[in-house]
């Protein structure tokens, strides 16, 4: 029955051994153009992945397009973030005003007052959040004239470019995608409300990823960041896996096993599988973009203003709990570095003690006198020997919870911005409200790429 229905059952552990071995590997054009969405580390590491797997990528001709196509139109909009940004502030503020109006004459409380409070709490975070764009933007150094990213791929995928259809095939495949998209027949039927030609895109580079891997004899590895349930399978809110239908439909097609990964997860394999190194925090960027797309794209259009809003409320909120977690560690810290020396100081006098029951014992006669002082000396040292082991197991135990803490400690620092793990090490017993006085003294801002340590 699995033969029949090779596209409802996970890959077993030989296909996917030979999946990581040998297929190829195609990046889409949502998983290309999000490299304009990631920071700069993150994005060094994606394409530093991508090189060591030079060998092994691919691109149809329709995902290159459609990535020439809408490149610059991303590079605008993260541009144009903050804009958006600032505006919503002011929409919050004037929001605030209009409503705080009908309330100005009453006798309970000073709506002016309260008018003024929020204004100027708006115009904190507005100064702040220049602040940290002017930082990023130096960081990101992507433009339409300037892009690193297009000559990156550039070189990487030349020579690797698959077959453009011709008019006649793309009227061809046209007419079957619109019978698959009646049918619901994946991929692409839910971009049937897009205009033509720009509905047809998903379908014609599946089309594309199949006839290269009929024409080359491969299976195929495909890295996406499309959210749509045409390309996933997803039961109640949980992926399962790639739509059974297209792996089916490869299968049948070309005697070949196809797969999918969202980049985040693809990193992950890659690490496990292929042994290519990739930091953790990198992964964690990748996958929440990832989530944040979709989440975004979740959002109706008429509630996006309120969710850009919620999610850098949720961001101070996530660094006032981090700050929280990083006080706690660090007090836990100096608990365990306390009873640690105070461990290892009983230690020196014990070791101390037994050398010198060791020496009184040797120095005692042979008489009936000196057997009874040896045996209480023996009961002593046997006394002093089983503390002595008790205080180094504890002391090895505080010295692996010393070691954890400290660990503890980097994982929290390294899911901070650059910039705010920078003024922590700088300024570590402070809270992340005071920190932000210190945003510019001279010597910050040239440490956007390091630790400051």
């Amino acid at each position: 029955m699995r033969s029949r229905f090779s596209g409802n059952y996970p890959p077993t552990k030989a296909e996917l051994e030979r999946l990581w071995s040998n297929a190829a590997i195609v990046f889409d054009t949502n998983a290309l153009l999000n490299l304009y969405r990631y920071s700069a580390e993150s994005r060094s590491d994606l394409l530093g992945v991508m090189k060591k797997l030079n060998h092994r990528i691919w691109i149809p001709h329709q995902v290159a397009f459609e990535f020439h196509e809408n490149r610059l139109k991303l590079i605008n909009k993260q541009q144009k973030l903050l804009d958006n940004l600032l505006s919503t502030l002011d929409n919050i503020s004037q929001n605030a005003e209009g409503k705080l109006g009908e309330f100005s004459k009453n006798p309970f409380c000073d709506i002016d007052k309260v008018q003024k409070s929020i204004s100027g709490h708006v115009e904190k975070i507005k100064s702040d959040v220049k602040r940290q764009h002017s930082d990023a933007y130096k960081q990101y150094n992507i433009t339409g004239r300037n892009d690193p990213v297009l000559h990156e791929l550039a070189f990487l995928y030349e020579g690797k470019v698959g077959r453009q259809f011709n008019a006649e095939e793309l009227k061809e495949l046209c007419g079957k995608a619109d019978d698959r998209y009646v049918a619901e027949t994946p991929p692409g039927y839910r971009d049937n409300g897009k205009e033509s030609p720009a509905k047809y895109g998903d379908y014609l580079a599946w089309e594309q990823i199949i006839e290269y891997a009929g024409s080359n004899s491969t299976d195929i590895l495909l890295v996406t960041d499309e959210l749509k349930d045409d390309w996933w399978w997803i039961n109640q809110g949980e992926t399962i896996g790639p739509r059974p239908e297209l792996r089916q439909e490869f299968a049948d097609r070309t005697q070949h096993i196809y797969y999918q990964y969202k980049p985040g997860n693809f990193l992950s394999e890659v690490e496990s599988r292929l042994k290519i190194e990739v930091p953790s925090k990198v992964v964690d960027e990748i996958s929440e973009t990832s989530t944040e797309l979709a989440r975004y794209e979740q959002t109706p259009k008429s509630g996006r203003s309120h969710y850009l809003r919620k999610r850098h409320e949720d961001s101070l909120a996530r660094e006032y709990l981090r700050d929280r977690r990083l006080r706690d560690i660090k007090t836990a810290s100096n608990e365990v570095e306390t009873e640690l020396v105070k461990q290892e100081d009983i230690l020196v006098t014990l070791e101390n003690a037994i050398n010198e029951l060791e020496y009184q014992y040797h120095t005692h006669s042979e008489d009936e006198v000196g057997q009874d002082a040896q045996r209480d000396i023996r009961s002593q040292l046997t006394d002093l020997r089983e503390r002595t082991e008790e205080t180094m197991r504890l002391i090895t135990h505080l010295q692996a919870k010393r070691d954890k803490l400290a660990l503890d400690r980097e994982t929290e620092l390294y899911r901070m911005p650059n910039r705010n793990r920078v003024l922590y090490r700088r300024y570590p017993d402070t809270s992340s409200a005071d920190r932000n006085l210190f945003q510019d003294l001279p010597n910050v801002d040239g440490l956007h790429g390091s630790d400051g340590v």
